[in-house]
């Protein structure tokens, strides 16, 4: 004879594994309710199953042009210097995505991260060498990167408006990322930020 059986407890609603919905930004700050979402189907680089639990993804398709772009984002932990929010309307980016370049030619765009980051990754469009780094909380240096080659005569020769463009994805690990900073001697477009 088999024992009795009794119903099961109705089960409780699932929650998303994933922090935030797709939208901008992608993560909710934990005083403000979160809206249930379907999670991705795919991470957008690789990182650990622990990155993913403070993961922000940040477009900037909700920016108007011509913005600049310095507190907008601060509640997520997030600042910007010397960064201006530009749909490129120059043919050669072949990109109609609203995104950030530095407000001044020849100068740096800046991240600064209110709490330390141990993944900060990167997307955008770029002309010719590009440069990240990254710094501590003493602003100290701890990962210098180079995205392209810059060859004697490209540095020798002013950039035009028909220069080759294509994308870029830089990504920085460590475990006490608070300042990013992008470096070219011609114009970039940052369509993407990810941090962990």
């Amino acid at each position: 004879m088999f024992p009795p059986t009794f119903p099961l407890p109705p089960a409780a609603p699932a929650k998303p594994w994933f922090p935030a919905c797709i939208g901008l930004p992608q993560a909710l700050p934990q005083s403000l309710p979160q809206k249930k979402c379907d999670p991705p189907t795919v991470v957008p680089f690789h990182c650990a199953a622990w990155q993913l639990k403070s993961l922000i993804q940040l477009n900037f398709q909700n920016l108007s042009p011509f913005t600049i772009v310095a507190s907008q984002y601060q509640m997520w932990g997030i600042e910007f210097t010397n960064a201006i929010a530009l749909q490129p309307s120059n043919p050669a980016f072949e990109i109609t995505q609203m995104g950030l370049l530095p407000l001044k030619p020849r100068s740096s765009l800046q991240i600064h991260f209110q709490q330390p980051r141990q993944l900060v990754n990167l997307q955008g469009v770029r002309a010719r060498q590009i440069r990240i780094q990254g710094y501590d909380a003493e602003d100290r240096l701890i990962d210098d990167q180079r995205l392209g080659e810059l060859t004697y005569l490209q540095a020798a020769t002013p950039p035009s408006t028909a220069s080759t463009v294509v994308p870029f994805e830089m990504q920085i690990q460590n475990r006490a990322i608070t300042r990013i900073e992008l470096i070219s001697a011609t114009p970039f477009l940052v369509r993407q930020l990810i941090c962990s």
